[in-house]
């Protein structure tokens, strides 16, 4: 497994812009949970944004495109009260991680996101990552992918 120094490493290769740092603590508040600690240590570099072919939400406490703001409006719409936060909206899908559960984040189509954001299993296919840190591993791999097959 890449250590956190290892994938910023390779994020910096990708001339990945580097975040400011956003309050981690901030965003933890806001959201009501405690976020893992490699799920800590990416976002104090990777801003969200492009990667892997994904937009995904930026890690900030605040704005109408931060995982924050989009975790509380989905919870707010949906009723959930279950310890997830919304990662990304790719076409048709969703991308959530799950407190306190194995695998900790679901790839889910869209019509699924309220079972797995509330802990239950998805009816369709899915993808699982059990960490955030294979998550981010595998969008690194997916956008070195792009970028040789561009070269």
């Amino acid at each position: 497994m890449a250590t956190i120094s290892d994938l910023r490493a390779r994020y910096e290769n990708l001339d990945g812009p580097i975040s400011s740092g956003d309050d981690v603590s901030t965003m933890e508040k806001r959201l009501g949970l405690a976020l893992p600690e490699d799920m800590r240590e990416i976002s104090r570099f990777y801003q969200g944004g492009m990667l892997g072919g994904i937009s995904h939400f930026t890690w900030a406490a605040a704005g109408s495109y931060s995982v924050v703001e989009k975790t509380l409006a989905a919870r707010g719409a949906l009723d959930l009260s279950a310890p997830f936060i919304f990662l990304a909206e790719p076409a048709e899908s969703a991308i959530v991680w799950r407190a306190e559960q194995t695998p900790a984040i679901v790839w889910c189509h869209a019509f699924d996101f309220e079972r797995v954001a509330s802990g239950l299993p998805a009816t369709a296919d899915v993808t699982e990552f059990e960490t955030y840190r294979d998550f981010f591993e595998f969008l690194l791999k997916q956008e070195e992918e792009e970028r040789d097959e561009a070269s």
